[in-house]
């Protein structure tokens, strides 16, 4: 990145939004910030759909578990490849 690009402030594009925080894409740089209350996450456009593949996979499994939290059906249901953290 050059001296004169440094000065340059991101342009962000409000891109969705709702109750809980928005995104927002820098076109000039390719950088997605997803904001929700206190926090940001600066994700390059490159990886965002990686991302959102990880979360949509997280809301499905969380989705299918027991309602109620701390029950042994629930911890049975996150057993497999995906039920370790890396």
């Amino acid at each position: 990145m050059s001296a004169s690009t440094a000065s340059i402030p991101c342009q962000h594009l409000r891109v969705a939004e709702s109750d809980v925080g928005e995104v927002a894409l820098c076109p000039d740089c390719g950088v997605v910030s997803v904001v929700l209350a206190f926090m940001t996450l600066r994700i390059p456009l490159a990886e965002f759909g990686v991302f959102q593949g990880m979360l949509s996979r997280a809301q499905s499994r969380i989705s299918a578990l027991p309602t109620a939290y701390g029950n042994e059906a629930r911890a049975d249901a996150l057993t497999g490849p995906e039920s370790h953290l890396h």
